[in-house]
């Protein structure tokens, strides 16, 4: 038997990805699951990260079960492929979370470890490095890197940042960031990996899950 889950056409709301109830799939013995992308044309940061959430929350709750994931060669999947979206949900697929050097109109999922941040700073404040991610992100929001509306964003960016270094009890926090300019729009999500889910649990998500790429 196999179950048949339809990502809709526009990942671009949180409960609209909540809604598909990804996570409280429990699979029988004899049952598969296919994720179909083919009738997906279009995604946003937030969203894409928590569906990402959601799959890799479906694969660990069912670690027995074949979970595949369709698509078609639509502008969404080159994208998801480019920016490391298949492989953040567990599918071996486009690039690795991080691979894609980024550009100044978009940020690609990346995992940033807070400890490893730490560590680089070697005698440099721990706080001015915090600083200069944070500066990094804005500047992809707001297209400039200056004025007093940026050094507002950016500050709020690095207590985002701060927050989920202090709080999470989760050295890692996933980025991901997009500007369009034909629209004038952009967005920064961060999202951290919350208390208990560590590194090494997102690698083995990644990398020994029982799905099958596109």
């Amino acid at each position: 038997m196999i179950r048949t889950i339809t990502i809709p056409s526009s990942i671009t709301t949180v409960s609209s990805v909540l809604g598909l109830g990804l996570s409280s799939i429990q699979l029988s013995a004899d049952e598969e699951c296919a994720i179909h992308f083919s009738s997906c044309e279009f995604g946003e940061p937030l969203p894409m990260l928590i569906l990402g959430r959601e799959i890799r929350n479906l694969i660990r709750n069912n670690r027995g079960s074949k979970i595949t994931a369709y698509s078609k060669p639509t502008s969404f999947r080159g994208y998801a492929d480019h920016v490391g979206f298949f492989r953040y949900c567990g599918f071996q697929r486009g690039n690795e979370p991080g691979q894609a050097l980024g550009s100044p109109n978009y940020i690609p999922i990346t995992f940033l470890d807070i400890d490893d941040l730490k560590q680089a700073s070697g005698d440099r404040p721990y706080a001015e490095i915090m600083v200069e991610k944070a500066a990094e992100l804005t500047k992809v929001l707001m297209q400039e890197d200056n004025g007093p509306v940026f050094d507002v964003i950016s500050y709020s960016i690095r207590e985002m940042l701060r927050n989920a270094a202090e709080h999470s009890q989760s050295s890692v926090v996933v980025i991901f960031g997009q500007f369009w300019p034909q629209k004038h729009r952009a967005e920064i999500a961060l999202f951290d990996a919350g208390i208990g889910i560590k590194w090494p649990d997102l690698e083995g998500w990644q990398h020994n899950s029982p799905s099958v790429g596109l």
